[in-house]
């Protein structure tokens, strides 16, 4: 037997619209993972869609509670040497800044944690009129607990100092 829910918000059509590259507090609520055949026949792609419960806001409290969700294909390996979302997002809500060669991630282990996320407005595919809020970053809401000196940025500076004198501007 197959069971369905109406969840839909009696308030949804009034609400106010996320606004583009949004920032808010949220909460990750619930991860599900999704196969969807991949274009050459060979097996499936694996997707983890990630709805996060916004917990904080700058632009005002109608946001607060509202879900949304992001999508990431599932797979925490680097891709021509950048890591994908599934690797970032789930690294920030563990304040990491990466999740190592060998770590063993459960999903329910993120359940519950939380994170700085930014929701963009993305066109609907059949109606590009209408859009959908959608998240396009997670950022971690504390120091990561692996980073390097510098922040893992090779570039950075060392200096206290540096950027800080008149104008600001680089010791160069």
């Amino acid at each position: 037997m197959v069971q369905f829910v109406n969840d839909q918000d009696p308030n949804e059509d009034t609400r106010e619209e996320f606004p583009h590259e949004s920032v808010f507090e949220a909460q990750l609520e619930e991860i599900n993972v999704r196969l969807t055949p991949r274009k050459d026949g060979k097996g499936d792609n694996q997707w983890v869609d990630f709805w996060f419960r916004i917990t904080g806001s700058d632009l005002g409290e109608q946001f607060i509670g509202r879900r949304v969700k992001g999508s990431a294909f599932g797979s925490l390996k680097a891709q021509a040497g950048d890591f994908g979302r599934f690797n970032r997002w789930s690294a920030a809500l563990l304040g990491k800044e990466e999740i190592e060669l060998g770590y063993h991630l459960d999903t329910d282990d993120l359940i519950g944690l939380t994170a700085t996320i930014m929701i963009v407005q993305k066109p609907d595919r059949r109606d590009p009129a209408r859009t959908w809020p959608e998240v396009e970053e997670v950022v971690s809401n504390t120091a990561p607990t692996s980073a390097p000196a510098g922040g893992g940025n090779p570039w950075a500076s060392q200096s206290p100092s540096w950027g800080q004198g008149p104008a600001g501007d680089p010791p160069f």
